[in-house]
């Protein structure tokens, strides 16, 4: 179950932000205010690992992650996106929507209208 972390740090360029995570999710979510303004919703962490990046402007896009492990050097490098293929995002929601019962329900109902929009128009 996606659960809140509670000192996530704010960049004051990007506004707001609020992130939630469980073995499998991370959910980013910057605000205007009170209302989800975009969001990172990244998935299959221990594999595979993706997000499903939203901007009101550019909609939803799928990324990869590479996470930074495994690059030559001492530290772990930060992770980076980059265009992904396809997934199917009816199964990410219905992912989500498992794992998000604790998640208040403007952000909650927000995502998964996102997500379900994109699923429709994948259906097509």
């Amino acid at each position: 179950m996606l659960q809140e972390w509670k000192d996530v740090r704010q960049r004051p360029e990007e506004g707001p932000r609020r992130w939630w995570t469980d073995t499998e999710m991370d959910l980013i979510v910057w605000f205007d205010r009170t209302e989800p303004r975009e969001f990172q919703l990244c998935f299959d962490k221990s594999g595979d690992q993706r997000a499903l990046v939203w901007r009101p402007s550019g909609g939803l896009s799928l990324m990869g992650v590479d996470d930074g492990e495994g690059r030559p050097g001492t530290y772990k490098a930060s992770a980076i996106l980059s265009a992904s293929g396809e997934t199917d995002i009816d199964a990410v929601a219905a992912r989500f929507r498992g794992a998000s019962t604790a998640i208040e329900p403007v952000v909650r109902d927000h995502v998964l209208r996102v997500l379900g929009d994109a699923a429709a128009r994948q259906s097509r």
